[in-house]
């Protein structure tokens, strides 16, 4: 079994299927590399600086991207771990098709330790 093989099912089982690069230093001594190579055959995505998520097999992954709530979801899911709630506000709501506009910054209520985080497709806030 290779290294990139391993990644992608890793990506795929993963909690919104998305993984952090530092969860895998404990199996492979240089991840970013292989992660690298399968975003550029398009099996993984990368949402934000050591974030990616699995693009569905279903999906083309030239145009594929995520809704800016189903990214911020996924980033704090990959930080702060799968049983944390992880949208709050308007952006819940828009989840839960509640609200029908879509704004360029979406909430989440995980633990206030970060500044708002750049998507390559918005800006998250993670905090209070």
């Amino acid at each position: 079994m290779n290294a990139r093989g391993e990644i992608a099912r890793r990506a795929a089982r993963a909690p919104l299927r998305t993984i952090r690069t530092a969860d895998l230093v404990d199996t492979y001594a240089y991840p970013r590399p292989e992660i690298r190579e399968l975003e550029r055959r398009g099996l993984v995505h990368r949402l934000a600086h050591g974030i990616y998520c699995a693009i569905p097999p279903e999906s083309d992954p030239m145009t594929w991207r995520p809704t800016l709530e189903a990214a911020t979801a996924a980033v704090a899911t990959a930080l702060y771990g799968d049983r944390v709630p992880v949208l709050t506000g308007l952006t819940a709501a828009r989840m839960h098709r509640a609200l029908p506009a879509r704004s360029a910054s979406a909430m989440s209520p995980s633990p206030p330790d970060g500044a708002p985080f750049d998507l390559p497709i918005a800006t998250a806030r993670f905090g209070s």
